[in-house]
């Protein structure tokens, strides 16, 4: 009897011991969490400044899983996340800091440098735009962005760009020397092109690339296979695009598929996005007037020719082309104007290429800043010869 007793009492004893158990482990455990300090931000920089990177990033990650929206975290863990080559995961911290956060300015920047480090060159470009949009000030980004279009070819881009700047920073004489390369000392198709190939091969999808190859590739030797391969690449991507559109009808024009060419056009004015990049609406008047020379159309053609001196008069063949307009038109004496004026704007261009090529412009005498500001004049830059002038 007393071994059937125990036997029967034994598994409820067993049981309780269990229970205790337990009961002690929950305690032990609750107070040896209660004894864990809480994730810090001090700590993880502390961390990070001895190089310790994994219990950093862990003490990170603890935080924000406490309060996600922690700017001070978002920052350091996209720090860290970019120092180990986890630029998606950066870029997606850097994205998570809002816009009134002390942090947010540095985020930006350091977003904008992160996709230029993963090559995800279009991407960049949208981030510098929004960025310069609230920081009209950030010399660096506007540089990083100037750098970005030069080795695209996009020259016209980098005078915008340039010209943007120039309005708020008149007396920025680095600028001014840097509009002065990037038109008349360009990037050129044999010199970028590999660079470009390498952006491309990492991300396929940039309509941007793949415009500036198609382009190279035009103008190197008129290679047309590859320039219509790659466009409709971009057109696949970015149909609606206006870059997309005005760099596909000139190639058209080009070729003399004047047809195709005003159907990419339209009927309406395009415009590129972006008060920093100018509208250059100038660019789909001309084009439309070649479009319109071709049919005969002489008056339309010479009032788009117009229409596009109108919003960037210092285009050397918007000028020939309204010069040679106006002789089959007879109106001789504007024809002759326009005429003086290309010879001018002629001469002046070939003036600028030599001083862009001597390396006088490192340190322009006074006579040589006056000599760019009468050149520019004469180009009918009047805003920007006065700078010159300072």
């Amino acid at each position: 009897m007393e071994s059937e007793e125990s036997t029967s009492s034994s598994p409820a004893r067993r049981g309780w011991r269990v229970v205790v158990g337990l009961s002690l482990f929950t305690i032990a455990s609750g107070v040896l969490w209660s004894l864990m300090p809480a994730p810090d931000i001090a700590r993880a920089r502390r961390l990070l400044a001895i190089g310790d990177l994994e219990t950093a990033q862990t003490e990170l990650e603890a935080i924000l899983s406490q309060d996600p929206q922690h700017t001070e975290a978002l920052l350091t863990l996209g720090n860290l996340l970019r120092s180990k080559r986890d630029y998606v995961g950066a870029t997606s911290c850097y994205s998570r800091v809002r816009r009134e956060s002390a942090d947010f300015r540095q985020a930006s920047i350091s977003h904008a440098q992160t996709l230029l480090e993963m090559f995800d060159l279009a991407e960049a470009e949208r981030q510098m735009q929004r960025h310069l949009e609230l920081f009209p000030d950030e010399r660096l980004i506007w540089d990083e962005l100037r750098w970005l279009c030069f080795n695209q070819f996009r020259t016209r881009d980098v005078e915008e760009l340039s010209y943007w700047w120039l309005k708020d920073h008149p007396n920025d004489t680095q600028a001014l020397t840097h509009l002065l390369l990037g038109v008349f000392r360009p990037q050129v198709p044999q010199e970028g092109t590999a660079y470009l190939q390498r952006m491309h091969a990492a991300f396929s999808q940039q309509a941007p690339v793949i415009r500036a190859l198609a382009w190279a590739a035009w103008q190197s030797g008129g290679d047309s296979v590859d320039a219509k391969w790659f466009l409709e690449q971009a057109w696949q991507i970015s149909a609606d695009d206006p870059r997309t559109r005005l760099l596909s009808a000139e190639i058209l024009i080009e070729e003399l598929n004047f047809e195709a060419a005003e159907r990419v056009l339209g009927e309406v004015p395009l415009e590129v996005s972006g008060e920093m990049f100018g509208g250059q609406a100038d660019r789909w008047y001309w084009l439309r007037s070649r479009i319109l020379l071709e049919q005969d159309k002489l008056d339309e053609a010479l009032h788009h020719v117009e229409r596009a001196i109108g919003r960037s008069s210092g285009q050397l063949e918007y000028i020939h082309s309204q010069a040679i307009l106006c002789k089959q038109l007879g109106r001789d004496q504007q024809a002759t104007e326009a005429f003086n004026t290309t010879r001018t704007i002629e001469l002046c261009r070939k003036r600028f290429a030599e001083i862009a090529f001597s390396g006088a412009w490192e340190h322009p005498s006074s006579e040589l800043r006056q000599e760019i500001a009468h050149l520019y004049q004469q180009c009918g830059d009047n805003r920007v010869a006065e700078l010159w002038r300072r």
